[in-house]
């Protein structure tokens, strides 16, 4: 994919979910050249609502209420929910992508479930495994991220022209989840 039609200098980044590491990452974009734009299913949630609908205010970060909207008004969108989520989401959103996008999900789920989402998504989308590599908040929107995937090194300049910190590792779909696996396991032995 050449230059998928987008202006580099008025990304419009689209986040599905709007927790802490969007925030985060949206707080670290404010004054960028990225238009932003989230949905979360609890943005309307009587526990949770709020602080979604206030976090969403301080950042600039436009809600919308379907995954319909984002989607159409999105040119990058990060898929940041729960790893648990990450198929269901990509069924949900495949009939409403198209191949001018990217679909990148930087959901913690298995290297197995990255290639069936994009297996799912081929022809449909963009498709990037992402990997966030550490805690989001002190980093912001210049968090570690491991990118993997056949257009990922599009992608990669595109979002660190931005300012953000994207690595691409291979063009195969899985290889940065695993990589984030791996990691988490080893770590885990030290402690």
């Amino acid at each position: 994919v050449e230059n998928v039609g987008m202006d580099m200098n008025n990304i419009k980044l689209g986040f599905i979910g709007f927790g802490e590491a969007a925030y985060h990452i949206s707080k670290g974009l404010m004054g960028s050249a990225a238009q932003l734009v989230a949905y979360d299913i609890k943005a309307d949630d009587p526990e949770v609502g709020d602080l979604i609908q206030r976090r969403a205010q301080s950042t600039q970060v436009q809600l919308v209420p379907s995954l319909e909207q984002l989607i159409g008004q999105s040119e990058i969108i990060l898929s940041l929910t729960s790893a648990k989520f990450a198929l269901n989401l990509a069924r949900e959103c495949a009939p409403l992508l198209n191949n001018d996008q990217y679909y990148v999900d930087l959901n913690a789920a298995s290297p197995n479930v990255m290639r069936e989402v994009a297996a799912l998504l081929d022809s449909k989308a963009e498709f990037v495994d992402g990997a966030i590599m550490e805690a989001v908040p002190p980093h912001l929107h210049k968090v570690p991220i491991l990118l993997s995937g056949p257009n990922s090194d599009q992608l990669k300049e595109k979002l660190n022209a931005l300012g953000m910190n994207m690595t691409v590792i291979s063009d195969k779909p899985g290889d940065a989840s695993a990589i984030k696996m791996f990691r988490s396991i080893f770590m885990k032995g030290f402690t």
